[in-house]
């Protein structure tokens, strides 16, 4: 049995190129690197190769599996003269020959949504591993954001991690659903045990594609997960480049949060500050230097953030740079494990604060007092990417969550002095900018706001706060003025819904009373115009 470092050399039978090889791993090596030895060096001219996996036969009669890539090889103690192990296409095990016919059947059924036909016409020898016109029967259901179908295909053997064609470069199910914000569809990928560090064929992750698009809620729910934040392109850029390059400011606020490299460069030497200088990113920027990311530092041509946005003629970027202080500098909250099997409370607290924060998205807690000392989890050590530029990494950079994390900071007492900073998050309704951006992500996908509508009534709520009526009117009660007043200056610092709904259900009373009184002053008057109507009548008779 493999000790951890050692070196084991395993026999791998390849089926389709009628050959057996045998290739030297460490016991530390991922499946998913040996894998890539293979595809790389053995099969690279077949086609569908990233769809192959490694075949480990069973002993005594039991049946045989497939190696979960994100295991290391030692942990399968594999021994080359007793295992015998096939790397071939992955297929259900047991499973008929593939009939072209039925499964375009099958497709469009899954296409169509229709769990009941497509149980009606399943055969438990039915394989559900298959490309067909650049489609298969898992990403089929994941675009549709069909939870029970995507259940019922895992409960029958499909593989979760069964890729595309060529054409989509072989993203798997977990980048469709990351890239298209199919909420629901990656909740249900990631609890069933999808690899969230899995790489398509340009070696991206579904965080990249989340973040690129976006999609706010697929990228809290991926770091949650763990997944890896310093994945790059070929040009060096990273999840944190692309929020900061597009403006996704909920989205650079979680990445930095969950520990992504702040100071990662790409090929060019940029910085995330620099990406969202030269795009005018002013809510990014704004994040970027609320954490503390270097404005002096520059790229390959020397210039550093400010300059750059001055080249640019990004104006606005350059006022917040230079007016920006290192004292208002407010490091990231610490981190804390969190359980993978209960994070709906997590990402539904911060969905529901997405309103509260510079850009309109996202408000983590406030350290008021910087810490005097900052250690740093985990020591950093380069990696060159596929460009070649180097990249600070830390085993330890993951970072996790606790929902206590996100509850705003308390009450200043009296004669505390406030946090006078333009770059800490202010309550929406406190905001003076009648242009603020609305970046709140589409939750039409999202099982959060399905399953629960009173806390979605509650975010409604939330909204009525930035749109206050005008100052009360002389018929409403006292008694109501001063309630508004008590509420709305407790709700300032507070993202506490039963507050918000409060404060929704008064202005809805102070509506209705106006309108009460109202009603009753028009009958007055009609009662009023009869009175002297019948004194006219009564004159004349």
């Amino acid at each position: 049995m493999a000790t951890p470092g050692d070196t084991v050399v395993l026999r791998i039978n390849i089926p389709a190129l009628k050959l057996q090889k045998a290739i030297r791993v460490n016991s530390n090596d991922l499946i998913a690197s040996v894998k890539k030895q293979l595809e790389e060096k053995v099969c690279s001219e077949i086609k569908d190769v990233l769809n192959y996996g490694l075949l480990l036969h069973g002993k005594d009669g039991k049946q045989g599996k497939y190696l979960d890539e994100r295991n290391t090889a030692g942990s399968y103690h594999l021994d080359q003269n007793v295992c015998q192990i096939d790397f071939q296409l992955k297929t259900k095990i047991g499973a008929d020959s593939p009939d072209p016919k039925k499964q375009r059947k099958m497709l469009d059924d899954i296409q169509k949504g229709g769990l009941d036909k497509v149980k009606e016409k399943t055969t438990k020898s039915f394989d559900f591993n298959f490309l067909l016109d650049q489609e298969t029967p898992i990403a089929s259901a994941v675009m549709n954001n069909d939870q029970q179908m995507i259940m019922w295909l895992m409960d029958n053997g499909a593989f979760l991690d069964y890729r595309l064609g060529d054409k989509d470069n072989w993203k798997t199910p977990l980048h469709l659903a990351a890239m298209h914000n199919k909420c629901l569809a990656l909740k249900t990928l990631i609890q069933f045990g999808a690899w969230v560090d899995v790489q398509d064929a340009l070696g991206l992750t579904p965080i990249y594609y989340a973040a690129t698009a976006g999609n706010s809620e697929c990228v809290l729910r991926l770091l949650l997960a763990k997944a890896n934040t310093e994945n790059f392109d070929e040009h060096g850029r990273g999840p944190l480049h692309q929020a900061a390059l597009n403006n996704f400011d909920c989205i650079v606020a979680l990445l930095i949060d969950f520990g992504a490299n702040i100071h990662s460069t790409n090929v060019g030497g940029n910085t995330p500050l620099h990406v969202a200088a030269s795009r005018n990113s002013k809510e990014s920027t704004k994040w970027l230097l609320m954490r503390g990311a270097d404005i002096q530092r520059t790229n390959k041509s020397g210039k550093n953030p400010l300059e750059v946005a001055m080249q640019a003629q990004c104006n606005e970027v350059c006022e917040i740079i230079t007016k920006f202080k290192p004292e208002q500098v407010v490091p990231p909250p610490p981190r804390y494990s969190v359980d993978n099997s209960d994070v709906d409370p997590i990402v539904q607290h911060m969905l529901l604060s997405l309103s509260s924060s510079i850009g309109g998205e996202y408000r983590p807690q406030i350290m008021l007092n910087k810490p005097q000392k900052i250690v740093q989890i985990g020591v950093g050590t380069l990696r060159k990417t596929n460009s070649g530029t180097d990249h600070d990494v830390s085993e330890n950079r993951k970072s996790m969550l606790h929902k206590s994390m996100f509850y705003p900071p308390p009450p200043q007492k009296s004669g505390e002095e406030s946090l006078k900073s333009e770059f800490v998050p202010k309550p929406s309704h406190l905001s003076t900018s009648s242009s603020m951006v609305d970046r709140s992500p589409n939750n039409s996908l999202s099982d959060l706001f399905q399953s629960q509508p009173k806390e979605e009534k509650l975010s409604i709520a939330w909204k009525k706060i930035a749109h206050l009526s005008p100052p009360p009117s002389e018929n409403t009660p006292v008694v109501i003025t001063k309630l508004k007043s008590y509420v709305l200056e407790k709700s300032a610092n507070n993202t506490d819904a039963t507050l918000a709904e409060l404060l929704s259900g008064l202005q809805d009373l102070e509506v209705g009373f106006i309108k009460a009184v109202s009603q009753l002053e028009e009958k007055q008057k009609e009662n009023e115009n009869l009175m002297k109507k019948l004194s006219e009548l009564e004159g004349k008779s």
